[in-house]
């Protein structure tokens, strides 16, 4: 089994910008407002506005690799506030 983190951060200019982060990030899931258990489809069809970048790609390759998509979500977001921390399970 492997697993990716990935951080989505909201900004004004771009929409939301993912960033691929270690493990230590999952500490700020504790101050999130709602967890959610979804499959890859389901959650590259609520993507709307993003920045497409390396982060981003990365994302989406692992999106095509997965079996399970753990989510931490904010409901309110300002531009700098993540948005998602996702946990990417893929099973290899």
């Amino acid at each position: 089994m492997q697993i990716e983190y990935f951080r989505e951060k909201y900004y004004e200019e771009y929409g939301s910008v993912f960033h691929h982060e270690s493990s230590s990030l999952i500490h700020i899931a504790e101050d999130m407002d709602f967890f959610n258990i979804s499959t890859p489809e389901e959650v590259i069809s609520n993507l709307a506005d993003f920045k497409e970048d390396e982060g981003f790609k990365y994302f989406l390759e692992c999106l095509q690799r997965a079996d399970h998509v753990l989510i931490y979500g904010r409901d309110g977001v300002r531009p700098g506030d993540t948005v998602n921390i996702y946990q990417i399970i893929m099973e290899v």
